[in-house]
């Protein structure tokens, strides 16, 4: 910037108006151009990471957990009437299923405050029951 101040200082009238149209006109340019890259590339990625997660979907085969699992469910989550959260993952936890109902209307919103606290406190919880239960079985 401080190079234009000098080279406007130097010139004078037309030759003025001249280099300031032709500055501005490469800076719209440089705008336009990242723009239309910047956009091009982000749809470009999103195609990407969008088909690489419909293949790691097509691709991926639960597997048992052996251990105690605890899931968080967002209170205001409409499940369809007679639907049981545990058949899926009673398949899944051999060590046994909690469910534990959090503040939110949807798995997103329980992520924001200020329901990510209520989260946070029992994750807290629950790993210091985990920390608990595993220093007394190494006794």
């Amino acid at each position: 910037l401080r190079l234009y101040v000098h080279t406007l200082a130097r010139i004078r009238g037309r030759q003025r108006f001249g280099y300031l149209l032709e500055r501005l006109k490469r800076i719209m340019q440089m705008v336009a151009q990242r723009d239309v890259f910047r956009g091009d590339r982000s749809e470009f990625y999103l195609r990407v990471v969008t088909q690489a997660n419909l293949a790691a979907l097509q691709q991926y085969q639960p597997r048992v957990y052996p251990g105690h699992v605890v899931l968080f469910r967002a209170e205001g989550r409409k499940v369809a009437s007679g639907d049981d959260r545990r058949l899926a993952w009673n398949q899944l936890a051999a060590g046994g299923l909690e469910i534990q109902a959090v503040p939110g209307a949807d798995s997103g919103l329980m992520l924001t405050e200020p329901h990510v606290r209520v989260l946070a406190r029992r994750l807290e919880a629950c790993i210091e029951s985990a920390r608990l239960a595993t220093m007394v079985g190494r006794t």
